[in-house]
């Protein structure tokens, strides 16, 4: 299905119909106060986004090329983006990498604890053999498009073994800046629907979400890592405290990067960071709650409110600093 710009398409419910409208309007909003002068959108090339439910797929593309995907077939063990275009043309983002082929471009997962003691890995779901861990889509409530934005809501179901262990609505609000650059605004929310919902997070391997970078754009290669504070380089952000983490690389004279935002409603801000040289990185929990157990009682929730910016040029050049300060001020619109 393919969706022009100033067009909504919505698979709710009939009853829904007048959100569907309400969630209209808010994009609108947004177009009206969430570009400056700077933020331009390219003259002459269209926005569209295009839905493929049977290979189960959304792309958004302008000017007739895609730039960004967001993946979510059902024999897979956890939806993700991929790939992510940058300004250049190039994928900044790499999808099962030989060295950590659970890594999936851009993606969310964590660790779960059962009643009975047993530890339930979603990050490295790929290798269970049964395919019984995994994340699932299971429908988005609204999928819409106007205007240079995009949004979706997802419904989501984190289960082990054919049983549903926690809920999860996941958000996306998109908004593109015109000379290939963009930014995204998530949220997902965790629900314990099902009983509670016992976190037992990798000490180091979890991120909210996780970024791994294009070979030719990491450390390893020439990349660079900078954080808000100042750090740059592994050495001076991995496990620090920080708002935002920016990586970029030049590639045949043309610079791109990924800035990952943590936003202020966060209850995990400001995170620590996972950060490294072969191109993993992504925001952890605040210090106390970082790599420690966390459960949440039935009928609680827990989300996690990050912006990921794909801007050309390195963090300086990018306004990385700059746009942070604005998303943190409600930059676009919700």
């Amino acid at each position: 299905m393919r969706i022009a710009a100033d067009k909504c398409y919505s698979v709710s419910r009939m009853h829904e119909s007048l959100y569907l409208v309400a969630c209209c309007a808010s994009l609108l909003l947004m177009t009206a106060i969430g570009l400056r002068s700077e933020e331009r959108v390219d003259a002459g090339k269209k926005l569209v986004l295009n839905q493929d439910e049977t290979q189960h797929r959304l792309s958004i593309l302008v000017g007739g090329k895609e730039i960004l995907c967001y993946r979510y077939e059902p024999d897979f063990f956890l939806p993700r983006f991929f790939p992510v275009i940058g300004p250049s043309g190039n994928s900044l983002t790499d999808e099962g990498p030989k060295d950590h082929p659970h890594q999936r471009s851009l993606y969310f997962c964590d660790q779960l604890k059962l009643d009975d003691g047993k530890n339930v890995d979603f990050y490295m779901g790929l290798y269970d053999k049964k395919k019984e861990t995994r994340i699932r889509h299971k429908s988005f409530e609204y999928v819409k498009a106007i205007g240079q934005q995009v949004a979706f809501k997802e419904h989501l179901v984190w289960e082990h073994a054919g049983k549903p262990l926690a809920d999860e609505i996941r958000t996306l609000s998109f908004i593109y800046l015109g000379d290939g650059e963009y930014l995204m605004d998530l949220v997902f929310r965790i629900e314990a629907n099902h009983g509670t919902v016992t976190f037992k997070p990798r000490d180091k391997h979890i991120a909210i979400p996780f970024v791994r970078m294009a070979p030719e754009y990491t450390g390893q290669k020439g990349g660079t890592i900078v954080n808000s504070e100042g750090g740059v380089g592994e050495k001076q952000t991995m496990g620090k405290t920080a708002s935002w983490v920016d990586y970029s690389n030049t590639l045949k004279g043309k610079t791109d990067g990924i800035a990952v935002f943590s936003h202020p409603d966060s209850p995990f801000h400001p995170p620590r960071w996972f950060t490294r040289a072969y191109g993993l990185f992504g925001p952890r929990r605040v210090d106390q709650r970082d790599g420690k157990t966390l459960h949440l009682k039935k009928g609680e929730t827990m989300s996690h409110h990050v912006g990921i910016l794909v801007h050309s040029g390195d963090v300086e050049a990018g306004k990385v600093a700059e746009r942070y300060a604005r998303y943190a001020a409600g930059w676009p619109a919700p």
